[in-house]
């Protein structure tokens, strides 16, 4: 079993597209969209008979106040850097804003009426989904919550565990952009990464930042230059730059309206138009892929 983690350094570059068309032709795959705060694969591959893992995740703290005991001195309101805590107009006692409070437990120190104390938070739901291509986990992160990072490990660990129990060849995961505490998520314990650059020139900068993230975790890298017709010089310069650093670009995929008429069928590319040059090009990097994992074991 692999695991194959597409990940971009920014947004806009193509990769929920061409992970979608990844995760139909690798035919026995698990699923995982590790993009947690802005999560946007299922509008491809449409999970159905979605049930809830069998715990929320919870991650941190929230005050809570219970007004019987609140002597309405005032004194948290002051010390909630976070503004969090405010007078409640109608019986002049405190409440609290649970979008800003952030657990640090300010508030509990100070209340001499011990009327605010901590408790767990539930900072998101996690799911496990079937679709029409196999088995998905996937995750909602609640506004203004931080523990992203943990929420894709869960789901991670969710997928393998289904992945060994059915036997699966593979788990494709579709990161976040950037470089942040998800995409570090994604790539740990990650057998290969494939980077998925557009040709423009915060395409390649930001793409070079998160290929040294991938080198830091020991993961290999790979490389799909998306759009590359659109800028066939800045395409040029990215395929030295991947020489030069000895990554591979499995495929060049042009420029095709046939990417967002897909998406709005809520299709993969393949799914659409099997004989567009568009699915011709997501098959061959499959290919090189598979062919390129082998060669290396």
């Amino acid at each position: 079993m692999k695991q194959i983690a597409l990940i971009s350094g920014k947004g806009g570059t193509g990769k929920t597209s061409v992970t979608a068309a990844f995760i139909q032709l690798a035919k026995n795959a698990v699923a995982v969209d590790c993009d947690v705060d802005a999560a946007n694969l299922y509008l491809l591959i449409s999970p159905r008979n979605q049930r809830r893992s069998p715990a929320a995740f919870m991650s941190g703290y929230d005050a809570e106040v219970n007004k019987n005991r609140c002597i309405s001195c005032g004194k948290c309101v002051p010390i909630c850097v976070f503004d969090a805590i405010a007078r409640d107009e109608a019986d002049n006692k405190v409440k609290i804003n649970h979008l800003l409070c952030e657990g640090c437990g300010a508030c509990v120190t100070i209340c001499r009426a011990n009327a605010i104390r901590l408790v767990n938070k539930q900072a998101g739901e996690s799911y496990i989904s079937n679709t029409r291509f196999g088995v998905m986990a996937h995750a909602k992160l609640r506004a203004g919550e931080g523990s992203s990072g943990k929420l894709v490990a869960e789901i991670r660990k969710q997928a393998f565990d289904i992945a060994q129990s059915e036997n699966n060849d593979f788990i494709i995961l579709d990161g976040s952009p950037g470089t942040g505490c998800p995409v570090i998520a994604t790539l740990t314990g990650t057998d290969y990464a494939i980077v998925v650059i557009e040709p423009t020139v915060s395409g390649i900068h930001d793409a070079k930042r998160v290929i040294e993230l991938c080198r830091h975790f020991k993961v290999g890298v790979m490389a799909i230059i998306n759009k590359y017709d659109i800028n066939p010089a800045m395409s040029e310069v990215i395929e030295r730059f991947a020489d030069r650093e000895n990554i591979k670009v499995i495929a060049k995929i042009a420029y095709d309206k046939i990417f967002s008429e897909a998406m709005k069928k809520q299709m993969t590319v393949v799914e659409y138009d099997k004989n567009s040059a568009a699915a011709a090009s997501l098959v061959s990097a499959w290919d090189n892929l598979v062919k390129s994992i082998w060669l290396t074991y």
